[in-house]
């Protein structure tokens, strides 16, 4: 029985095969307008993907005719501010999610965000999802046709499951032998009868870690839903959305334009809002529109303090922003100007003016989110409000100035750290005792530290936690504590030490620039992971609630970054030590290290050092993170040379042969010269026996890439071994030689990393 090894939809009548032993019919027709020639070649598969069922689809057929622009804005209350451009992204993310899903093709989705809306824009977007093929896939060729040709049971059956008859099916080759398929070329949906479905889909899926629901309704989104507007071409398509009948109108800004805007076309929506309704619709826009309007506003005055943190939640703020200059009395400016910045910054989201030596002004920037015939008395309204937090912040810093440092530590008795920890008051005893250790591990000689002044700095860095302006911005916390404690006359390094000892706060923020800073700083961290994991409260998952893996990383940073080194071992069994008996896990050291060094596995990934240069160095269970750091980089420049790959298949050649081997036997091996019998033997002796004697004094000096660049020159010798010497032989004393002298080789090479990990 021969089976024709091609068929091709040609367009013409079925054929009968030239063997004459079975029927295999192919078809052209397809339903619909779009239909068109398809080619199905022996072997071919059209969707690879595993399908239990049988059925396969493609979608690189047929592209419709018409285009026509959409339309979807959701009109709310005002919005986190915070979270606008999230939610911006997010929205785009989502639709462009579920058209790409539904094979609805467009040209650019463009995002528009307001506090009182949420819009995208979809051009260009097809009329009609593209016709697609279902495939299926029947019986065996063998299975569905019996020795005469004609069709089995099975064939039949599978004909009548796909509607069709036995003449329009197909035999295509497959890895697994011939099958029989059927294809069908199914019409696209038009886009208006799914575009409801789809955005449904879209919306639900937004990131939104605190829906809200309100009245009696049961749909939840980011705030309460006023409007919806859906809008294809001039075609609004009716439907409800978060319980919302969609509607062709819009509304303009809250107090300049609340009525009603009829919306034409789609692409009109931007300049529409803006030019009727008061209300610049793109986010982008409005952020030049704000810098563009501060830096105008303040040419007569200095310059504003710009935080892109703060003009991205402005931006957030306001529909059309207004640019307002308004002042405080200069009497207030007695006050740090920490606070001042914070009050106007976190509390009113003003910019502040400094002079051209970065001097703080009485004056300050607000973005208005109205057009007022009388800008005085938006100006005023909002001096009275900084006016009173200006007051409450000077009220409060005197009444902190009337308690030292050191009487604020004994008040933190009362707060606790940890309910199997104690108290902050114990926490700050213990940073004290560990900051005080470190300055006897570390040799600090371009800038000393005294043993009194590490544990002074340690004992008062939490001590500002009391102070009333620490409760009120909590932000300041250390930047206070430094004021306070040179008002108290600590001394100007461990009041520096107070301030920079939170340090790094966040991802990418920058370690303490002091020294003493930063050995308060890392007996801070290493206290609070000992603790916590001493009491096993340790992050799992995702939740760290202590950040302990920012903790981790900080000290990390500090110690690398400051070029400080230490034995970390030796700092946590310290910290062990001072907690006595509240910690209660065992192998608290090992786990804390462990977690520790871990962490610096994603920050050299972030750095483009191979994973495999950080478990080289990893196995060699250094305990000193600069040293570690060192290897590292050593070992990353070292591996990009020419040579490299083949100097480590060479060991890691020798390492198999020691990994069969007794680790204690090996130790015992003495190579003995007068055993060699191959000249390569003597060769790479001679050559290790002389690096040997160089190792020592690179070890000192941490130079690790002279060593890597030394321990390259063996390879030559080490090839030749490998050519001329047979190991494993039988006299024993013979292998013992050869494996010990392996096994030294191995040694030298573990002096840096592990390469046998690369």
């Amino acid at each position: 029985m021969s089976i024709p090894d091609e068929f091709q939809v040609t367009g013409k009548a079925p054929a009968q095969t030239s063997s004459g032993a079975y029927k295999t019919y192919v078809s052209s027709e397809a339903s619909g307008q779009h239909s068109q020639n398809l080619t199905l070649s022996s072997g071919t598969n059209l969707d690879a993907r595993s399908d239990p069922e049988g059925v396969k689809s493609r979608k690189d057929f047929i592209k419709g005719d018409g285009y026509r622009d959409l339309l979807l804005e959701i009109g709310t209350e005002e919005l986190p501010a915070k979270q606008l451009k999230s939610l911006a992204d997010g929205l785009v993310s989502q639709v462009r999610l579920v058209l790409d899903k539904a094979g609805l093709s467009y040209s650019t989705i463009i995002p528009f965000a307001t506090p009182r809306r949420l819009a995208v824009q979809v051009l260009d977007l097809a009329t009609q999802q593209a016709s697609y093929v279902v495939e299926k896939r029947g019986p065996a060729v063998t299975v569905a046709f019996d020795q005469q040709g004609n069709p089995s049971v099975a064939c039949l059956s599978f004909a009548k499951s796909c509607a069709t008859t036995v003449d329009k099916l197909t035999v295509r080759k497959t890895d697994k032998g011939e099958w029989l398929f059927f294809n069908q070329v199914k019409e696209g949906a038009a886009t208006e009868t799914l575009l409801a479905e789809l955005l449904r889909d879209a919306i639900a899926a937004l990131p939104i870690n605190k829906p809200m629901r309100w009245g009696s309704e049961q749909i939840a989104f980011v705030r309460p839903v006023h409007w919806v507007v859906l809008l294809f071409g001039e075609t609004c398509i009716q439907t409800t959305l978060l319980g919302k009948q969609t509607q062709a109108f819009t509304y303009g800004h809250r107090f300049h334009h609340p009525q009603p805007i009829t919306l034409g076309r789609v692409r009109d929506y931007a300049d529409v809002l803006e030019k009727t309704g008061y209300v610049i619709a793109d986010r982008a826009k409005r952020e030049q529109v704000i810098r563009q309007g501060i830096a105008s506003a303040v040419q007569a005055y200095g310059q504003a303090l710009i935080d892109d943190d703060l003009v991205t939640e402005v931006v957030g703020l306001v529909e059309w922003p207004v640019v307002l200059i308004g002042k405080f009395a200069a009497t207030f400016l007695e006050v740090p100007r920490e606070i001042i910045i914070t009050a106007m910054q976190s509390h009113q989201k003003y910019f502040p003016i400094v002079d051209a030596e970065q001097r703080l002004l009485p004056y300050f920037v607000v973005v208005s989110n109205i057009l007022s015939t009388q800008p005085e008395n938006v100006v005023a309204g909002n001096q009275r409000v900084l006016h009173a937090r200006l007051a409450d912040a000077q009220f409060f810093y005197r009444t902190d100035l009337q308690s030292s440092l050191a009487v604020r530590v004994e008040q933190l008795q009362a707060i606790i750290f940890h309910k199997l920890l104690g108290t902050l008051r114990d926490k700050s005893e213990r940073i004290a005792q560990l900051t005080r250790y470190l300055t006897t591990q570390l040799v600090l000689a371009n800038e000393p530290v005294s043993a009194e002044q590490a544990f002074r700095a340690g004992w008062l860095c939490k001590a500002d936690l009391t102070s009333t302006v620490v409760g009120e911005f909590a932000e300041l916390q250390g930047i206070m504590g430094k004021y306070y404690a040179l008002h108290d006359g600590e001394g100007a390094i461990v009041a520096e030490a107070v301030r920079e000892h939170y340090q790094p706060r966040f991802a990418g923020d920058a370690v303490p620039a002091s020294v003493l800073g930063a050995l308060v700083a890392i007996a801070d961290k290493v206290d609070t992971l000992v603790g916590l994991f001493g009491c096993n409260d340790i992050p799992t998952g995702d939740r760290d609630p202590y950040a302990l893996r920012r903790a981790a990383l900080g000290v990390l940073r500090i110690l690398i970054e400051k070029q400080l080194s230490v034995d970390l071992q030796r700092v946590i069994a310290q910290a062990i030590l001072h907690y006595g008996q509240r910690v209660t896990v065992l192998d608290t050291d090992r786990a804390v290290l462990a977690f520790m060094l871990d962490r610096l596995r994603a920050w050299y990934t972030d750095q483009g050092i191979d994973l495999t240069v950080f478990a080289a160095v990893r196995a060699r269970e250094i305990t000193d993170p600069l040293d570690f750091d060192r290897r590292v980089r050593a070992l990353q420049a070292f591996l990009s040379q020419a040579g490299a790959a083949a100097l480590i298949a060479a060991n890691k050649r020798a390492s198999q042969l020691l990994a069969k081997q007794d680790s204690s036997a090996l130790e015992q091996l003495v190579v003995d010269a007068a055993l060699f019998e191959q000249p390569s033997e003597q060769a790479l002796w001679g050559a290790m026996t002389a690096h040997v004697e160089r190792l020592p004094s690179l070890l000192a000096r941490a130079e690790y890439g002279a060593i890597l660049q030394a321990l390259a020159t063996l390879q030559a010798p080490l090839d030749l071994f490998f050519e001329q010497v047979m190991v494993m032989v039988e006299d024993t004393a013979l292998r013992n030689n050869r494996l010990g002298l392996l096994y030294q080789l191995q040694k030298l090479f573990l002096q840096v990393a592990d390469i046998r990990v690369c």
